[in-house]
């Protein structure tokens, strides 16, 4: 017997709730300012010439495509970073409907694919993603493998299996994904593994192209470091060979369990718990849960719910694999325990998003009879509806880096009182001092970002205000010399010696 509302309607209900929840919790991140490596991105942007900046591997990532992204933005509004957090809010709405698409066409339970998109959509680990820029590039992954994971169910559903063409589309989104944020890396190693299981009769052709972007990206790496040498002498930052992180095995297992056990936790609690660092027990509980379900959902699914269940663990155990291999030598620098790098803000967004993908569909597998979908939807309701007053009732907001708006206008402020000082035409000297909303990293490496100068240009087109053009003393001679000494660079004309003192 059909309920009041005809499945499609039931599907567009849930989709509606979870996309306006997420709305409501995010609206506020249109409102961020610029912070860390954003100002960054925008010095290196506004300094030099474009492709330089394109090709920059910061931090060893590939960022061609995150890079051009941010360059099209700043050529077309400017240092204005609206239209940039304005995007990131998109953006989450589109991964938001994606995972709902994804979950949906593989369970066909509206309601259930809309309460773990709307616990995921909201979840307070997304807000190192959505108001920093800089790490805008996973959520670009994130779109690219949840529209490839939709594709794979609705060709499963169809009983199609994907030939060539699919399969030039999977490595195309795969390597375009590698250049957009390092998760993409491990993503375009996971997915093709992930779509021989989910559809073991292609064809060996299909398969050999599926399988391209685990040759391909290596390569495109290696041939993205050099190219970047080419054009730039400026650093990225120490390579670890790789051999080297084979001695780091042991604690890159640990650090990826820490990343999904965290995860999973900040997944089910939401606001209940939005703090950044969780009590151990609370993350300990969590993975503890996730495997006792993961372990039993494998035994009782069938033959393509298994493969959709192993596909998504793929995803997951790649996702947070490759942030693990590539800090778990940096424990020390970053907190000194693997519970702190896994509270990394940053590193918690693709974790979750497959966790809730994984728990939607273990869910499904458990709510095989009516009882226990009745018993599911009263649980979503009450989960969803705890959460929304922890949301409402808790002093969590999301953090719009006010402060570093605050630093950036009144570094302006005091370049024009400088220049309403003096008469038009004069030069206006201001001290290089130290800009601290570029965090310590940065704040202290003058060579990659030249301190007040830097902000200057990441925030002011050209080198005159008000009719008198503006230079920085430097007091630093090394710095000087290293960096006016560098061609083309808009910072090269914009420092001048600091007079010694008497």
């Amino acid at each position: 017997m059909e309920g009041p509302l005809t499945p499609r309607a039931r599907a567009a209900v849930a989709l509606a709730v979870a996309l306006g929840a997420t709305l409501v919790v995010w609206a506020p991140v249109v409102h961020s300012c610029f912070y860390a490596d954003d100002i960054v991105l925008l010095y290196d942007a506004r300094n030099g010439a474009p492709l330089e900046f394109v090709l920059t591997p910061y931090g060893g990532h590939l960022y061609w495509t995150r890079n051009l992204l941010f360059l099209g933005i700043e050529r077309i509004f400017g240092p204005d970073p609206r239209p940039f957090f304005t995007l990131s809010l998109a953006n989450q709405l589109l991964n938001v409907a994606l995972l709902f698409a994804v979950l949906h066409t593989w369970t066909r339970r509206p309601v259930l694919a809309g309460f773990w998109s709307t616990l995921w959509g909201t979840c307070p680990l997304n807000m190192g993603t959505l108001n920093w820029f800089a790490t805008h590039g996973q959520m670009m992954v994130a779109s690219l493998v949840l529209a490839l994971l939709w594709r794979a169910a609705v060709l499963e559903r169809r009983g199609t299996i994907p030939g060539a063409r699919d399969a030039w589309v999977i490595v195309a989104a795969l390597v375009v994904g590698a250049t957009c944020y390092g998760v993409g890396v491990g993503a375009a190693m996971a997915f093709p593994v992930a779509a021989l299981l989910l559809f073991p009769r292609m064809t060996s052709r299909t398969r050999l192209l599926v399988c391209l972007p685990i040759l391909v990206v290596p390569l495109l790496y290696v041939v993205g470091q050099q190219l970047h040498a080419l054009v730039s002498v400026r650093p990225t930052g120490a390579q670890v060979p790789g051999v080297r992180l084979l001695a780091y095995v042991p604690d890159q297992l640990i650090l990826t369990g820490h990343l999904v056990a965290h995860g999973f936790a900040g997944l089910l609690t939401g606001f209940l718990a939005p703090e950044r660092d969780f009590p151990p027990a609370l993350v300990v509980g969590a993975g503890a849960l996730l495997g006792l379900a993961v372990v039993a959902g494998l035994a009782a699914a069938d033959g393509p719910m298994r493969r959709r269940l192993v596909a998504v663990i793929l995803l997951i155990g790649a996702v947070c694999g490759i942030i693990a291999v590539g800090r778990a030598h940096m424990l020390w620098f970053m907190g000194g325990t693997f519970a702190k790098v896994a509270a990394t803000p940053r590193y918690q967004y693709l974790g979750p998003l497959f966790l809730a993908l994984l728990a939607g569909l273990l869910c499904a597998q458990a709510a095989q009879r009516r009882g226990r979908a009745a018993v599911g939807l009263v649980a979503a309701v009450l989960i969803l509806t705890i959460d929304a007053r922890a949301w409402a009732r808790t002093a969590w907001h999301v953090d719009t880096h006010a402060w570093a708006g605050r630093e950036v206008a009144g570094l302006l402020q005091r370049v024009r009182d400088a220049a309403a000082a003096v008469p038009p035409g004069t030069t206006v000297v201001l001290p290089n001092k130290r800009f601290q909303s570029v965090g310590p990293v940065f704040s202290q490496t003058p060579l990659l970002f030249p301190r007040a100068a830097a902000a200057f240009i990441a925030f002011v087109d050209g080198d005159v205000v008000d009719g008198r053009p503006v230079r920085f003393a430097e007091e630093d001679p090394g710095i000087y010399a290293a960096l006016t000494e560098q061609p083309g660079k808009r910072i090269a004309g914009l420092l001048v010696p600091a007079t010694p003192a008497p």
